[in-house]
């Protein structure tokens, strides 16, 4: 899919959070629905591990896909998550929902999104949950624990920011 394409390649240039504004807005188009996709990012934005990144940016491309393409959704949610135990992120629609039978089989037959999407959250080292009622939307949640999912630490400056230590002990 061209769009993913063009998006993941954003990635490498801008942060995540932009590359995720650009894909939604690129699906947009593509759909040709009113749908609008609001993006928020939470807590102070770290570098994520490539495998993370990309893999997690294909999680959000498809349940964006599906809420664009799929769903008749009027509004999408993306929440990035920085936690310091976690990197979560949600993607909420209002759509029609996922039929119950489809949750329950893992995913629709002949389609491999939602199997998909599990796979990568695996490969990152996180989790997947999907939640869905018909005709109240869907929400997809990617959790994964901060040692696997951010390149490095968390900064020292967390600490110093909330007065724990002064900053001639930061990097001891």
């Amino acid at each position: 899919m061209r769009v993913i394409e063009f998006a993941a390649l954003s990635l490498e240039t801008s942060d995540y959070a932009d590359a995720v504004r650009t894909l939604a807005a690129e699906l947009a188009a593509e759909s040709g629905h009113a749908a609008s996709a609001h993006v928020e990012v939470r807590g102070l934005q770290q570098a994520l591990h490539p495998l993370v990144r990309d893999e997690s940016f294909r999680i959000v491309s498809e349940a964006l896909h599906n809420a664009f393409h799929h769903a008749a959704a009027q509004r999408i949610d993306v929440e990035i998550n920085y936690e310091a135990r976690q990197l979560r992120i949600r993607v909420r629609d209002d759509g029609q929902g996922i039929e119950p039978e489809v949750l329950s089989r893992g995913e629709r037959e002949g389609h491999f999104g939602l199997g998909g999407m599990r796979e990568r959250a695996a490969l990152a080292g996180g989790s997947l949950m999907v939640r869905s009622h018909p005709e109240q939307g869907t929400e997809i949640e990617l959790s994964v624990p901060g040692a696997r999912a951010y390149s490095q630490a968390a900064p020292a400056r967390w600490w110093f920011l909330f007065g724990k230590f002064s900053p001639s002990e930061i990097g001891r």
